[in-house]
């Protein structure tokens, strides 16, 4: 069994000099896995209360630059955009394959490759779990794994192949690992951030997501 607690900060000190400030989160309970970030920076005087804040370096704001420099979110984003890349890739490669190559309409493609989403669906469940009890790390690792695998797969096709032999192995593999990665990556964006910011977090993640 395992579970997971999200809290926030909020600095008695109002001070609004624009500098970066420095929080340690500690636990006295062994075996726990803390994600946080490394500190936040505070509001400069030109900066409007309640309001966002003014364009800064190359164009982006204190809160994005906060929400970059937490621990996750590199990774978290990077797993993102390559998570996506394989997804639209294979699914134009494999739909140009089925339609062209083996001849299906694009319904019967759409039944056919439903596999995908329902494996993918399967593994986000399961995924959601494991990155509480064994941290974002080895989800990713594991996931990019099966994605790379299920690629790579799909790149063995023949001009004389058939479903059951060419495409259904690669978006067996393909699937699940598609699922995890999506669930890691969106549970790293939001990882250790505060209640006011996880729309911005997840919108973030999503971006990187088109962006792939």
């Amino acid at each position: 069994n395992s579970q997971y607690y999200l809290m926030g900060y909020h600095p008695s000190d109002s001070r609004r000099d624009g500098r970066f400030r420095k929080i340690a989160v500690r636990v006295r309970r062994p075996g726990v896995t803390v994600v946080a970030r490394d500190g936040y920076t505070r509001p400069g005087p030109e900066d409007k209360e309640g309001g966002p804040a003014t364009r800064a370096v190359a164009g982006t704001s204190p809160a994005v630059r906060e929400l970059l420099d937490r621990p996750w979110a590199q990774p978290g984003l990077t797993l993102g955009v390559t998570a996506a890349v394989g997804a639209y890739g294979q699914g134009l490669l494999t739909s140009l394959y089925a339609q062209e190559v083996l001849g299906y309409t694009p319904a019967q493609f759409g039944l056919m490759t439903a596999v995908v989403p329902v494996t993918a669906v399967l593994a986000s469940v399961l995924s959601q779990r494991l990155v509480t009890r064994h941290g974002f790390g080895i989800v990713a690792a594991v996931s990019m794994t099966a994605m790379a695998v299920g690629c790579g797969l799909l790149t063995q096709l023949s001009a004389s192949g058939s479903f059951a032999a060419d495409l259904l192995p690669g978006l067996l593999v393909l699937g699940p690992g598609l699922g995890a990665a999506t669930v890691a990556a969106s549970i790293a964006a939001v990882a250790g951030v505060a209640d006011r910011e996880s729309g911005l977090a997840s919108g973030i993640s999503n971006t990187s997501f088109q962006i792939g």
